[in-house]
């Protein structure tokens, strides 16, 4: 290599230091980064209840993923939801993603053929939602019959001591509770539905009061008792072995933990937490109270059989207020497929209950389905994060910004092990003394979130977030959405969003708007007096914003609108349906890394509703397309260039679609070069490959993160 050559590719290197994402950054811990959110965009329940936690809980725009999340078969899952998650995960940039979180749905298992999974009793023909996706990385192995139900959970570890309540963390592999590298260790997720809203499940308001009660009694270390129920079902009370030995461990931590003969612990109001073990516990309306942030089940094989009303749902104790349970979807083999006794000496230990329930579930539970908020922490000591050097989205910035974060932790004899930089709810890189420097040059003119967490030195891995907002001006370009929800002024009487949307600087090229993740209009610049229907954005609290791309390939941000949609906007008024009119679809640009699958969103409604059908008219020519309803999966080839297009039309409910230019368009997929680096993008914004140009004797050229800024270029 020419001396120049390495002289400039080390100043280069050094630069992009300054933001570009870094290997093994965003470590483990049990923050709203580190969750990726599934919300399916077919269903109102869903979109409501998904807006609603993701608000809640400050889950990032980009770790927001609308797509249906069950299938007609697991090999069909597999096929389509796996290779989903797997292609957002590496395009967003979201490696560090430790938790599943599946919007309340009314579908709570997948079937599957008996002979997929081994079992030592019965059969498995059902595999549950959430298992679904916490095994996900197992799939293979799945598909291929190579393992049992009694698998043991390589993440499950014994209790013996506080630092037992280890961090769960999706990149690692563990053997014996432990990270290990050893054949027989493996990865997971920790997968969770939300809710179940179908028959014996909750209702939308009980799934709303859980998150919000859940949130909000994170970190206040709540005052109350664990009580571990011995019932006259012998069979279902085999969990009483371990009651001595961690009431015992509860106790040694400062809490308070009580082993009880009966079902439920009648004129006690302070339950943290209950494991019993009955068919028919009748906690709702008991006298018992279920606190805040509290687990709560009854170990019986039917728990989670909604189509089964032989014995008590699992449902019943959200209802009577716990924030998660645990339950299975058929009938399994006795023994490793509940979480045992330790699961609330990890939680009072401070694990998130997702980690302390996955943590305490011996066996590889298939058929084990988990509800409730896994992000839920009472017993955690979260870490209080403050940031000096941003200014705030008040005034713009631009070139390098240094950033000091402090932490502090109640935690006692507890420190600050690091800090992550997220921009755009991508991790840019992690720092022991909580310094960063961000070069603002390298990202779109416009608003941008930052966040910064800070996680604690224990096994726990305690995170703290602190969260603000930059807008930057290098470029003199600039985008502007306004956006107003309109109950009532429809002709039809269909709620709707009106919006706008304004540039200045020089005319883009495209204009993209997004709701959270997913993109929900598109325009070759401004645009006035545009409606989108409520029934297609979902009730809840949710957020648009408008990317500009420009034709060098560079962007701009608006400043996102917050929504907050009632429920009652999203019901069509009674004339509405057989008069929704004919649907129209919108085109757009979309780049694509070669033999990586990625969800395509697409832009296409009638006056009040997505159209019935979506069908694929011409499907590109170097990449697979594989459809579930109205979602499309787009398999590039590994070998894909240039550039190709999809045509699709949308189908109206009177079958006369097709037949208007409206109906139809075209999507356009630029093929990242196979040699550009592999950066994330957040939702949106245009991928800096397709402007990279391989280096030469005589010049490289590397555009960085977010594709925003000149480049670097070397000359000779």
């Amino acid at each position: 290599m020419p001396r120049r050559f390495v002289r400039f590719a080390t100043a280069l290197t050094f630069a992009l230091a300054l933001v570009a994402p870094t290997a093994h950054v965003a470590h483990a811990d049990g923050g709203p980064s580190n969750a990726l959110l599934i919300v399916d965009p077919t269903d109102p329940d869903s979109l409501h209840l998904g807006h609603v936690y993701a608000a809640r809980r400050s889950i990032p725009a980009g770790n927001v993923l609308y797509l249906p999340p069950a299938a007609a078969d697991y090999a069909s899952w597999a096929a389509f939801q796996r290779h989903a998650v797997t292609g957002t995960l590496a395009a967003r940039g979201l490696a560090h993603v430790d938790h599943i979180v599946i919007a309340p749905s009314k579908r709570f298992f997948i079937p599957m053929p008996t002979t997929l999974v081994r079992t030592g009793c019965g059969v498995v023909s059902r595999m549950s939602l959430s298992s679904a996706y916490t095994f996900l990385p197992e799939a293979d192995e799945i598909l291929s019959g190579k393992l049992s139900d009694q698998d043991l959970n390589r993440y499950r570890g014994a209790w013996r001591r506080p630092s037992d309540a280890v961090a769960f963390n999706s990149r690692t592999r563990w053997y014996n509770g432990k990270p290990a590298t050893s054949g027989g260790a493996r990865r997971y997720f920790v997968g969770t539905l939300l809710g179940y809203l179908g028959e014996r499940g909750n209702t939308v308001d009980e799934v709303a009061a859980m998150v919000e009660r859940s949130a909000a009694v994170d970190g206040t270390r709540p005052d109350g008792t664990f009580y571990f129920m011995t019932t006259p079902d012998g069979l279902r009370s085999y969990r009483r072995e371990d009651f001595p030995a961690v009431i015992q461990a509860i106790t040694d931590l400062g809490g308070k933990a009580e082993a009880l003969d009966g079902v439920v612990p009648l004129g006690r109001h302070d339950a943290l937490g209950i494991l019993t073990g009955i068919t028919h516990p009748a906690v709702v309306g008991a006298d018992t109270t279920l606190l805040p942030g509290s687990f709560a089940d009854h170990l019986t094989s039917f728990a989670a059989m909604y189509d089964e009303g032989g014995q008590e749902k699992m449902s019943s104790w959200i209802t009577a207020g716990a924030s998660a349970t645990l339950g299975t979807v058929e009938e399994p083999c006795t023994g490793g497929k509940f979480p045992d006794a330790a699961l609330h000496a990890f939680s009072f230990a401070g694990l998130p209950l997702g980690e302390a329930i996955f943590r305490s579930v011996q066996w590889s539970a298939f058929q084990s389905l988990f509800l409730g908020d896994p992000l839920t922490r009472p017993f955690t000591h979260v870490p209080t994060v403050d940031v000096d050097g941003l200014p705030g989205d008040s005034t713009t910035v631009n070139g390098v910004v240094e950033l000091t974060a402090r932490a502090t932790t109640a935690a006692p004899g507890g420190t600050i092990a690091d800090y992550t930089l997220y921009v755009d709810g991508i991790a840019m890189g992690t720092t022991g003394d909580g310094r960063f420097a961000l070069d603002t040059a390298l990202l779109a003119d416009g608003w941008h979130e930052v966040r910064i967490t800070a996680v604690d030195a224990s096994p726990v891995r305690a995170v703290g977030e602190w969260r603000g907002a930059v807008v930057v001006d290098h470029r003199g370009r600039a985008v502007e959405l306004q956006a107003e929800f309109q109950p009532n002024d429809d002709p039809l009487g269909v709620a709707h969003v009106s919006f706008r949307v304004r540039t200045s600087g020089e005319a883009p090229v495209e204009v993209r708007v997004l709701q959270d993740s997913r993109i929900v209009y598109v325009g070759d610049g401004a645009f006035d007096s545009n409606d989108l229907p409520a029934t297609w954005l979902g009730a809840g609290p949710s957020s648009l914003r408008a990317v500009a791309e420009y034709a060098d390939g560079g962007a701009a941000v608006s400043r996102p609108v917050r929504l907050d949609i009632p429920p009652s906007a999203v019901e069509l008024p009674a004339a509405v349906a057989p008069n929704r009119g004919a649907p129209f679809a919108l085109g757009y640009t979309v780049d694509v890394r070669p033999g990586r699958p990625q969800l395509i969103d697409v832009v296409a409604w009638d006056n009040a509703l997505a159209p019935d059908h979506i069908v694929v008219d011409a499907p590109p020519s170097q990449s697979d397309v594989r459809q579930l309803g109205n979602t499309l999966l787009l398999l590039p080839h590994p070998s894909a260039t240039g550039t190709d297009t999809l045509a699709f039309h949308a189908a109206s409910p009177d079958g006369a679609s097709g037949d208007r230019a409206a109906d139809r368009a075209e999507i356009t997929i630029r093929y990242c070069p196979a040699a550009a680096p592999d950066r994330p993008v957040a939702p949106g914004l245009p991928d800096p490959c397709r402007r990279w140009r391989a280096p030469t004797d005589r010049t490289v050229a590397y555009l960085p993160w977010a594709g925003q800024g000149a480049g670097f270029r070397g000359r000779r």
